[in-house]
């Protein structure tokens, strides 16, 4: 009977624990990417963080000793950043 109510008193108290802590982002931009990020896309995402956004994604341009599939390294590269922390749905080259 004790250990129940132990258990009870637990739970309680992370459940309160989880509605007062304050809900923060999944994904935050650093600040040294938001001159990166088009303004009215920040504040889209700064309005609503926890929504899912469309987005392109245009990666920097390849070294100066580019070969012909460095655009396709670089386009695989943007998808795999979309894997990671989104939804990617296709890749232009």
């Amino acid at each position: 009977m004790r250990a129940r109510r132990l258990v009870a008193i637990g739970c309680v108290l992370a459940t309160l624990l989880l509605a007062v802590a304050p809900m923060t982002p999944l994904v935050r931009a650093e600040s040294t990417v938001q001159n990166k990020i088009d303004p009215a896309l920040w504040a889209r995402m700064q309005a609503h963080p926890l929504s899912l956004l469309p987005i392109i994604v245009e990666m920097e341009s390849a070294p100066a000793p580019a070969t012909g599939a460095s655009n396709v390294d670089r386009a695989n590269a943007a998808m795999d950043l979309l894997r990671l922390y989104g939804t990617a749905v296709a890749g232009l080259l």
